[in-house]
C-alpha cells in the first residue's frame, strides 16, 4: 500500500510483439476534453416498422397461434414485397381480460405493463389491445384494425 496513484501510471510492462514499453490498458489516462453536446453527431431517426407513420405493412388477421406458449399471432403483409410477417402474443398459461371480464384485474394490468402506442406491430402493443381491451376477441380485433388502418393512413 506504499504506492500512489502517480508509481502506477509509472508501471510499465514490456508488450510480447514489439518488444516496446507501455502503459497497460487499465492505467491508461482518461482524455481531459469533456464531450459537449455539439461535438457528437445526432443519430438518424430511423423509424420501426409499426410506427404510426406509414408502415407499408397491411393488416391480414389475427388467430389462435401455432406456438404452445403463445395466444395468438397475428398477420401483417408486406404491401412491396408482399412477404408475411406474423407476431406471436398472449401468454397461453396466464388469464387475460378476454377470459376473466374482470374490469379491476384489467386496469391494474393496464398500469403495470406501459406500451410504446406507436408501435402497433409490437408484441406488447398487441396483447394491450387485444387480450386486455374488450370483453370479447371480435371487438377487440376490429377495435385494433380500426386503430391499424388510421396509423396507417397517418391520422
Amino acid at each position: 500500500m506504499s504506492s500512489n496513484f502517480s508509481d502506477l501510471f509509472q508501471t510499465f510492462h514490456t508488450s510480447t510483439h514489439s518488444g516496446k514499453p507501455r502503459l497497460k490498458p487499465s492505467l491508461k489516462p482518461k482524455s481531459q476534453k469533456p464531450k459537449l453536446k455539439s461535438d457528437t453527431k445526432p443519430k438518424s431517426k430511423k423509424s420501426k416498422t409499426g410506427t404510426l407513420e406509414k408502415t407499408g405493412y397491411a393488416f391480414v388477421k389475427i388467430g389462435r397461434s401455432k406456438s404452445e406458449s403463445k395466444k395468438f399471432d397475428a398477420v401483417f403483409q408486406n404491401r412491396s414485397t408482399k412477404k408475411l410477417k406474423v407476431v406471436s402474443f398472449g401468454n397461453s398459461k396466464e388469464s387475460d381480460y378476454l377470459t376473466t371480464k374482470d374490469k379491476t384485474y384489467r386496469d391494474w394490468y393496464n398500469t403495470q405493463n406501459k406500451i410504446n402506442e406507436k408501435n402497433l406491430m409490437d408484441a406488447k402493443t398487441l396483447n394491450r389491445y387485444i387480450c386486455w381491451n374488450k370483453s370479447n376477441l371480435k371487438d377487440s380485433v376490429d377495435h385494433y384494425q380500426r386503430l391499424f388502418k388510421s396509423a396507417d393512413r397517418g391520422k
